[in-house]
């Protein structure tokens, strides 16, 4: 049934309309969608969310182009059932991390007390997963992921880089390469590194065989 939804307005507050408004839905909707399978990474993904159940703060490292981002996007959705899922692409020194998070989380800031104290005082009570795409190491320097680590129980990040982000009770995962069979044509064909490439080629040529 509809619901009947007050707002209170007050000088101290900024905000002088109503705010949109914030559902798991809405929160959800924020995480990148792709059309196409993820290939051959089904034990990584069982290895992230394996983490991210023992861990609060996961980053997976590895080369370019090896499939971080899309990894860490698979498992924010398998766990988006449970958690509500921020993400965040390319967080930089120049915006910091505390406008960054509250920004994806769509929070206005208000009253005096500084936008840190603000944004903790929101996530404390919730369950919540922040996914930061190849971010700025810079960004941390201040120790602002720690203090809301520490101050917010039930937040978890999780992180794709090049590098460690080098914060405290950081979990890295260090992703490879797909499997590409084992040295022979028929295995290598029918190996996971195969099998995405054939995929890929077919975008450009729809005849095209390995």
């Amino acid at each position: 049934e509809p619901l009947h939804l007050l707002s209170l307005i007050h000088p101290a507050m900024d905000r002088s309309e109503f705010p949109p408004l914030r559902s798991l839905a809405a929160y959800n909707a924020t995480i990148p969608t792709h059309s196409s399978p993820l290939f051959g990474r089904g034990a990584e993904l069982a290895d992230i969310e394996s983490l991210m159940r023992e861990a609060r703060l996961v980053t997976v490292t590895g080369h370019p182009g090896a499939g971080k981002t899309r990894l860490i996007i698979e498992a924010a959705n398998a766990m988006a059932a449970q958690k509500r899922v921020h993400f965040i692409p390319s967080l930089s020194a120049v915006e910091g991390a505390v406008a960054a998070i509250a920004r994806a989380l769509e929070f206005p800031f208000h009253g005096a007390a500084t936008h840190e104290r603000q944004l903790t005082g929101y996530l404390r009570a919730k369950k919540s997963i922040i996914v930061l795409d190849d971010p700025d190491r810079v960004a941390f320097a201040d120790g602002v992921i720690e203090r809301l680590l520490s101050a917010c129980p039930d937040l978890q990040v999780l992180s794709a880089s090049r590098a460690p982000l080098d914060l405290a009770g950081e979990r890295v995962y260090r992703l490879g390469g797909l499997n590409f069979g084992a040295g022979d044509a028929s295995s290598a064909i029918s190996s996971a590194a195969g099998v995405y490439f054939t995929h890929e080629a077919k975008r450009f040529d729809a005849d095209f065989t390995l």
